[in-house]
């Protein structure tokens, strides 16, 4: 009994040590400036192939180095929805946006429709200002679960009405698009929207700095496919907005604030190219998803005691593989580099190639000549088989005979000869349960390393930026 009581005594006494201890500790410093960004679908083996495909251009076998992977933080998360392993990015970004699970295809709420708080909204309480920002669609899955609340990610018009209530400081990237056909009735709907919620819209180039004068703003970049994303990287012609534009432009606006801001960006289109098995455009959409993460990190080198950043995916696209039976140990990314443009720009190329086909005399060689155009096969390195060559042959047949004007098997025979030639491989054309990396760097980052699950991350965050979520 007497040692028990000495025990007790010591056990007493200890908690109390460390209790006195914990009051000397300093309290963690406030992230005053947050930047949350998200390569949609974007797994470790897209990350470690954009490397590779980067050295080899330097003819080396190894790795140069994304910034992104050079951050002191490291850890991975884990993605399941509440009804799935393998997530929807609705479910993933209300996952990534509020710290709490639901069903694949939900925005921001529980499966019985009841609104969760974001992280976004959360910061604008706090008085913070706060951007959203995609190259794809703002009211599509990622950005709408940081923005909105809807059943369902296909209630488009419910998301939109949303965001312009949100009161949020600046949304910038694609068009916010509507459940029907987008008529110029509906684009003027949208304008006179925004205006009654005291948005102010811009969408030129020369624009870019009028946003900053004012206090609520929504900028659509000014080369938008007919969906409504931004063009793809690969693709993007020169002189128009980017996403480092719209980026840049929000940290200048957003920083105004004496409260600081919360950031969120959405490398939208990775996950896109991702579900088209074409890596050389996910290469080049990385590549520039770490141009904008080397301007969020400029932002930090001038604030390093206030500013988290904090990179990752919402799930994993394609199930990419680096390496595959046909080519065995041997991995050659740098043969990607002959592609010359997105597999949906070349589908359009093929269309207008066959066109011209089809009112000219017949030349049997012309799917060698298109694929030697696009994919670079007339290239010595490639060798092209007998039964590649048969396997391109029946494809252009076999477009030339279809009833459909978009037929276009020739493209995905061309690009599957390019992945397999360069060592790599695909077990899905949609999203995979595989776990996600996460790089973060500033402060509190290194409560991002290890191993955890995705609503782990917001959490981290609303304790480091002092907000209740």
């Amino acid at each position: 009994m007497n040692r028990l009581f000495k025990l007790l005594i010591i056990t007493l006494l200890i908690s109390l040590l460390s209790a006195c201890k914990e009051d000397r500790q300093p309290q963690q410093k406030e992230a005053k400036y947050v930047f949350f960004l998200i390569g949609d679908g974007m797994g470790l083996a897209h990350r470690a192939m954009t490397e590779m495909y980067l050295a080899s251009l330097d003819n080396e076998i190894g790795q140069k180095r994304l910034l992104m992977n050079l951050f002191p933080a490291q850890g991975y998360a884990a993605t399941y929805s509440m009804n799935s392993y393998i997530t929807c990015s609705a479910a993933s970004g209300t996952a990534l946006a509020t710290g709490k699970k639901t069903n694949n295809g939900m925005i921001a709420c529980s499966p019985d429709t009841i609104p969760y708080l974001t992280i976004a909204e959360a910061a604008k309480k706090q008085g913070k200002s706060v951007g959203i920002l995609t190259n794809v669609m703002l009211n599509h899955a990622t950005p709408a679960a940081f923005s909105a609340h809807a059943p369902s990610r296909s209630n488009t018009d419910i998301i939109r009405n949303n965001q312009l209530i949100s009161g949020f400081d600046y949304f910038a990237g694609g068009y916010m698009t509507i459940e029907k056909k987008i008529t110029q009735a509906d684009q003027n709907n949208l304008l006179e929207q925004a205006k009654e919620n005291k948005y102010q819209v811009f969408s030129s180039k020369k624009e870019l700095k009028r946003a900053l004068d004012h206090e609520k703003v929504i900028f659509f970049a000014d080369t938008l496919e007919s969906g409504g994303a931004m063009l793809y990287a690969i693709d993007y012609p020169k002189n128009r907005i980017t996403l480092k534009d719209l980026f840049e432009t929000g940290i200048e606006k957003l920083s105004a604030n004496p409260n600081g801001f919360f950031m969120m960006l959405e490398s939208g289109k990775i996950d896109w190219a991702a579900h088209s098995n074409d890596p050389v455009t996910i290469i080049h959409e990385i590549i520039d998803f770490d141009n904008i993460i080397r301007s969020a990190f400029d932002f930090y080198e001038n604030h390093p005691d206030e500013t988290l950043i904090v990179v990752t995916a919402d799930h994993e696209t394609g199930g990419l593989a680096l390496g595959n039976f046909q080519r065995g140990y041997t991995l050659k990314p740098y043969l990607l580099s002959y592609q010359k443009g997105s597999i949906e720009r070349i589908k359009e190329a093929y269309q207008v190639f066959k066109t011209d086909y089809s009112n000219k005399d017949k030349n049997s060689n012309a799917p060698f000549e298109f694929v030697d155009m696009w994919f670079g096969f007339g290239n010595a390195e490639f060798a092209l088989n007998k039964q590649d060559s048969i396997a391109i042959q029946e494809a252009w047949k076999k477009d030339i005979a279809a009833d459909k004007e978009s037929a276009s098997e020739l493209v995905k025979r061309a690009k599957n000869i390019l992945a397999q030639k360069s060592g790599l491989g695909w077990t899905t054309g949609a999203h995979t349960g595989i776990p996600v990396p996460v790089s973060a760097i500033g402060v509190g980052s290194e409560l991002f390393d290890g191993y955890y699950d995705n609503t782990d991350i917001p959490k981290k965050m609303a304790e480091l930026m002092h907000v209740e979520l």
